[in-house]
């Protein structure tokens, strides 16, 4: 009877021994072991953090697979970079034999490396990779963000660049208020401005290519309870007749005439617009074969406003399934790759494609009669007509001509910037030149207020100059065979008894049925000096912000081809904003 006692009572002891052993099992695994923790931060090679890009360690077993040696790959551990760059891998192993470390970013070049090598005298808690951008990637933006109230620079500034709905980059102004990216890939990109205690500025632009883009910002002070409200989300999905989720529409976000934002809804037809301030908003939606839709949309201090809208199918047009193939021939007949040919039909661009294996192909035309332009640096330009019946598939052999070497490019153009009233030298005047309406070069003005651009063709041109705390002017000249053209010209600056420079002034375009006029050429002037050009958008309206009063009276001129230009003036008596509409006649 004692021994049976005995049996029991280790029995008891052994299973709550085991219950213990259990218990702290558990408890050591859901407690994280920093040791097995790897972390640091990707980054480009200007040294800012890279967003969305996925880091792994892998390795790769070796397995057998029907008497053959195939090698597998088995991902240890995975992660994605926030929106500064930063990783953090888990559950690494202690043995690092055999273990790889990879990064994938499609703006990047391929990283990979054994893990070992990574951590080489390095903190694991804190491994900085750095990648090589795609060959493709050479745009460049430079950003100069100043106060509104006095030009003075603003640093740390929050600067966001997206593509879609994808963030790009993240950087701060510098103590110049200075931010310069660098080594950006050919897309459209949405950029957002933002400090603390200052309105959010939002701006697209498109890099195409090796395009160098230059913005100056002046950034407005703002109530602190307008800077806490822009946190708001809005979240559209957009369905069919028969309920069904609609992918690929592509959604504008407006304020105020303005186009602040473009996404394309994904699998299941849904966009998100995040970081929106409070305020009105309009959206505008658009894919082929369902109705263009618009509506208004109203925002509260950090509201979430989620929408579902409802796309009606147009009439099916059986006859929109033609293509256009061209191929660019040199005089020896040899494919020419690699350059853009531009598509229109009753005189609006359609869209762009490259040449690729010898050909440019259009897909997805309906009947009628298109242009079909091709220009390049090498050739000279080209154009023709291609009529297209019903789905039919027009295969079209073009030759270019290369362009003669000109001896009439040696031309040069001097220009001296001065101020207005004490006729000082300026220095620092960021002066673009153009040729219609592409940019041949930027310089900068040296302390005799000097500019020089060399090795200059004949033709017509124009020039743009900016420097802060002064009106911008534009001038037109025109360039005879290897002149030389100096010119001096003075620029007035904004003086102290400016109480303003808030006021805006809307310009809408339209024709005689009061149908919005896109790309009319709307200039504004000040004291006989242009001060800028903008041309209208899609829904015709061209807007001017940040116009100082005093001067009270601008003068607009309104030009578009086939129609009568048009002068108006505007005289401002506060700082506000201006609205006008202007009809042109043909």
């Amino acid at each position: 009877m004692k021994n049976l006692y005995k049996i029991h009572l280790y029995s008891i002891i052994f299973v709550i021994a085991i219950s213990l052993l259990v218990i702290g099992c558990n408890e050591q695994n859901i407690t994280p072991n920093s040791d097995d923790i790897i972390s640091g931060r990707i980054m480009d090679e200007q040294g800012i953090g890279i967003p969305n890009a996925s880091v792994e360690v892998v390795s790769y077993p070796t397995v057998i697979k029907q008497e053959k040696e195939i090698q597998s790959e088995n991902i240890i551990s995975f992660t994605v970079t926030d929106e500064d760059g930063f990783f953090e891998l888990k559950n690494i192993p202690k043995e690092l034999t055999g273990l790889f470390f990879r990064v994938k970013h499609k703006d990047f070049k391929y990283f990979e490396d054994e893990l070992k090598n990574i951590l080489r005298n390095q903190d694991k808690k804190k491994v900085p990779i750095k990648l090589l951008c795609n060959d493709s990637c050479c745009g460049r933006v430079e950003i100069t963000v100043l106060k509104k109230s006095d030009s003075t620079a603003l640093k740390e500034v929050e600067i966001k660049v997206r593509r879609s709905n994808e963030l790009v980059k993240k950087s701060y102004t510098n103590s110049d208020g200075k931010l310069i990216l660098e080594r950006i890939c050919p897309s459209e990109y949405n950029l957002r401005l933002a400090k603390t205690g200052y309105k959010v500025i939002e701006e697209d632009f498109t890099i195409k290519e090796c395009d160098t883009i230059h913005y100056t910002f002046y950034m407005e002070q703002s109530e602190q309870s307008e800077d806490t409200c822009c946190k708001g989300v809005i979240i559209v999905k957009f369905k069919n007749s028969e309920n069904q989720n609609v992918s690929g529409v592509k959604v504008r976000l407006w304020k105020e005439g303005t186009k602040i934002r473009e996404e394309l809804t994904n699998d299941d037809g849904v966009v998100t617009f995040r970081e929106i301030c409070k305020g009105k908003f309009a959206i505008s939606a658009y894919k082929q074969g369902y109705e263009e839709q618009e509506f208004q949309i109203e925002m509260g201090c950090n509201d979430t406003n989620e929408v579902i809208k409802t796309l009606q199918a147009k009439e099916v047009d059986t006859c929109c399934n033609g293509i256009i193939k061209v191929y660019p021939r040199d005089a020896s007949n040899n494919p020419i790759n690699g350059i853009y040919l531009k598509i229109y039909k009753d005189g609006v661009f359609l869209k762009q494609v490259k040449s690729v294996n010898g050909y440019a192909i259009f897909n997805e035309l309906c009947s009628g009669r298109y242009q079909v332009d091709i220009k390049t640096d090498l050739y000279k330009p080209l154009e023709f007509i291609v009529e297209l019946g019903c789905n039919d598939t027009a295969i079209v052999e073009k030759y270019l001509e290369k362009k003669d070497v000109d001896t009439c490019c040696n031309g040069k153009i001097i220009i001296y910037f001065k101020d207005s009233t004490s006729n000082d030298a300026l220095k620092n005047v960021e002066v673009k030149l153009y040729k219609g309406s592409n940019k041949v070069g930027i310089q900068t003005s040296d302390d005799n207020g000097k500019v020089v651009f060399n090795n200059i063709c004949p033709g017509e041109y124009r020039i743009v100059a900016n420097r802060e705390l002064y009106y911008g002017l534009e001038y037109s000249f025109e360039l005879g065979c290897n002149d030389t053209k100096e010119i001096v010209k003075k620029m007035l600056k904004k003086e102290s008894i400016d109480t303003c420079c808030n006021a805006k002034l809307k310009i809408k375009v339209v024709d005689s049925t009061e149908t919005a006029i896109q790309n009319a050429t709307v200039k504004l002037y000040a004291g006989g000096s242009l001060i800028k050009t903008i041309s209208t958008n899609v829904e015709g309206y061209a807007i001017f912000e940040n116009l100082c009063i005093p001067p009270y009276k601008y003068v607009v001129e309104v030009i578009k081809e086939d129609y009568q230009a048009v002068e108006y003036a505007i005289e401002y008596k506060e700082c506000t904003t201006i609205q006008k509409t202007i009809m042109l006649k043909q």
